[in-house]
């Protein structure tokens, strides 16, 4: 995580640490001209704080949970859904901390760039449903990656498909009625 937020800011001074069983600490440094209340100028701004694990956690929970209690695919081809998602999991956890955490960083700086204005945006959004949004699109690429799996193994295999088999789509139709036009 420390190398995706080195990347959105790579004259920031990062510092992140694993304390606690169920924290992460971070120390920025941002290089900020500002005044304070008496008209001092000074430069620089050091921001710590912790960020809870539950941050980090959420999106395997989510998404895990989802899809093993997803009601078309069997059983057995469960574990193939589950390791085509972590790709996704993994995707949304780098997405979300990094942004949470600069989001908190330099939350009340009046930083005047687009980046700046993007962070303080995608905080909001994370932090207002948007972890929950990122896990719902990481469930529908993963099921996404599965159909197409599973479709492109069917049709390798070389099994036809008659009009009145089920539909490989999963939708519990027949394939005539479904995806055969």
């Amino acid at each position: 995580m420390e190398t995706e937020m080195r990347v959105m800011r790579p004259h920031y001074d990062i510092a992140l640490s694993y304390v606690e069983p169920a924290r992460i600490a971070y120390k920025i440094a941002i290089p900020f001209v500002w005044k304070d209340e008496t008209g001092k100028r000074k430069e620089g701004i050091v921001k710590e704080g912790r960020l809870p694990a539950s941050n980090v956690a959420i999106h395997p929970i989510l998404v895990l949970s989802a899809l093993l209690a997803w009601p078309t695919v069997p059983w057995t081809k469960k574990g193939t859904l589950v390791l085509l998602s972590l790709p996704f999991i993994l995707a949304a956890e780098l997405l979300d901390v990094p942004l949470h955490i600069l989001w908190k960083v330099e939350n009340g700086i009046p930083l005047e760039t687009l980046s700046a204005g993007l962070v303080q945006f995608w905080g909001h959004v994370l932090n207002n449903g948007g972890k929950q949004f990122l896990s719902l699109v990481a469930i529908f690429l993963s099921l996404g990656a599965y159909t197409l799996f599973y479709r492109r193994r069917k049709k390798e295999a070389g099994v036809p498909l008659g009009r009145n088999d089920p539909c490989p789509c999963g939708s519990g139709k027949k394939y005539k009625y479904c995806c055969m036009e």
